[in-house]
């Protein structure tokens, strides 16, 4: 369960599928479930080869997206696995209210660094372990938002006259422990998350400091700590009866700090 709603911002890195999952799923997922989830499931790393690949992607507006992973078996039973993304363009909208120092500021643009390493430990066909590590950063100019009364009937030329400002920070790590007991499946789930998020933003998205007027938030930081253990108990699905018993226990600290500028002096 990611806890911070900013870390699902991040990009998925070496997936294997995802599934969307509509209406209620508390029984399997939990009480934050109502809704439906997502659930993305990534790649495990292979004791039985050795194997890697390289994508590269190229586009306009100076888009570059390289994604690399490698897979490599220690022993029979121990195998690591690796995945690094770099995902970088420039923005799609040009902010022309500040200062000709900035130069061309452009809006919606994307630098981004993903990297994932996980561990995988299996000792016998009962009992598995797997240690996972991922960490995002995102160091952005934020988004092209246009105000209706933009007087720039151009919807990609934005009327800001304060710089928007993006950078996202999430480190995760987790383990995962199974013992199949042959009735069923005892799993432990421990994992620790650190996001922090930090938002330069024209609040009125207009040049109104030109005016004599002016709404700018010079920082908007949100931070996440949290800890989480589950422990569940899940039948094998071959009785009358099918099963989950668990328990789950979720400790969380979160800050958030805003300055905001708003006036005409």
């Amino acid at each position: 369960y990611v806890v911070s709603p900013y870390a699902l911002q991040q990009d998925f890195l070496d997936l294997k599928r995802v599934e969307v999952l509509r209406g209620p799923q508390g029984t399997v997922f939990g009480q934050s479930a109502t809704g439906g989830i997502i659930n993305a499931i990534t790649e495990k790393p292979d004791m039985a080869k050795f194997s890697g690949s390289v994508q590269l992607e190229l586009g306009n507006y100076d888009l570059v997206r390289g994604t690399a992973t490698l897979n490599v078996p220690l022993t029979d039973t121990l195998a690591i696995r690796g995945t690094v993304q770099r995902y970088y363009h420039k923005g799609f909208a040009v902010q022309t209210g500040l200062a000709p120092s900035y130069g061309r500021y452009g809006l919606d643009d994307a630098d981004r660094l993903s990297t994932k390493l996980s561990l995988l430990w299996e000792p016998s066909d009962s009992f598995s372990a797997q240690l996972t590590a991922q960490y995002f950063t995102a160091d952005e100019n934020g988004a092209a938002q246009k105000h209706v009364a933009d007087p720039d009937p151009d919807p990609r030329r934005i009327s800001q006259d304060y710089p928007n400002k993006y950078q996202l920070d999430f480190f995760l790590a987790y383990a995962d422990l199974r013992y199949d007991l042959g009735f069923g499946t005892l799993k432990s789930l421990t994992s620790y998350q650190r996001t922090r998020n930090h938002n330069q933003i024209d609040v009125d998205r207009l040049n109104y400091a030109s005016l004599g007027a002016y709404d700018v938030q010079p920082y908007w930081d949100n931070g996440v700590d949290a800890f989480s253990q589950e422990f569940n108990l899940t039948s094998n699905g071959n009785g009358p009866l099918s099963y989950i018993i668990g328990t789950y226990f979720l400790y969380q600290n979160l800050k958030q700090d805003i300055l905001e500028y708003k006036g005409t002096d």
